[in-house]
């Protein structure tokens, strides 16, 4: 069983990895434009002034300043909750690639923001979106590592769901204030996505060898 979580755990990230590939083809050649700029104006026609309230906020707390803030106290509480150094490993490891992958990415693609709407100054390049990353590897890897010490069904949906309106609120934010194009967010995801899903087996891998 546990050779077979593994190879699905590298399966979904080679599988993950391609999609990114794909869609990094369709953006450099500017194939995904025209529906980025339509997705962009659709979102547009949502604006409400307590809506843009909502998500300037929690796009302020997707910024580096308050993740690192809320990464320190997810530490915390998780080396509170497990007293497992390998866990707080993982966490930091998993978090600094993401961030330093986002770099690299963001400097050889060099993909300038959208100018169709823009509610929030951002500076720097826009492919692919660092809020969406940061998102989807911090609430991924809290996720992953609560997910196998809390026993009951309602705790764990309830962890599952939170983390998911969390990396879902915040690409949409992206879009909606006119920083980020949606393939900006989708990369991000699926970068992401990669990274954490590889991470995990390497961690499960390790977990697996010295047991």
């Amino acid at each position: 069983m546990q050779h077979k979580s593994l190879l699905l755990l590298l399966s979904c990230g080679g599988v993950l990895l391609m999609l990114f590939l794909l869609l990094t083809r369709s953006v450099v050649t500017g194939r995904t434009l025209v529906l980025d700029e339509a997705l962009i104006h659709h979102v547009s026609t949502l604006e409400h002034p307590f809506l843009t309230a909502m998500l300037i906020a929690l796009s302020y707390i997707g910024s580096t300043t308050p993740v690192v803030v809320i990464s320190i106290v997810l530490l915390i509480v998780l080396y509170q909750c497990t007293k497992k150094k390998r866990d707080i490993i993982f966490f930091t490891v998993v978090s600094l690639c993401s961030v330093s992958l986002n770099v690299l990415l963001k400097s050889y693609f060099e993909r300038e923001r959208p100018t169709i709407i823009t509610m929030i100054e951002e500076t720097g390049f826009s492919y692919p979106s660092a809020h969406a990353m940061a998102a989807f590897t911090l609430y991924g890897a809290v996720t992953f590592l609560f997910w196998r010490h809390l026993k009951k069904r309602k705790s764990r949906r309830l962890l599952l769901g939170a983390a998911s309106c969390m990396i879902l609120l915040m690409g949409f934010s992206r879009i909606y204030l006119g920083v980020h194009y949606p393939s900006d967010v989708i990369g991000g995801y699926l970068v992401s996505g990669t990274l954490l899903t590889i991470s995990i087996f390497i961690y499960q891998w390790i977990q697996h060898s010295i047991t």
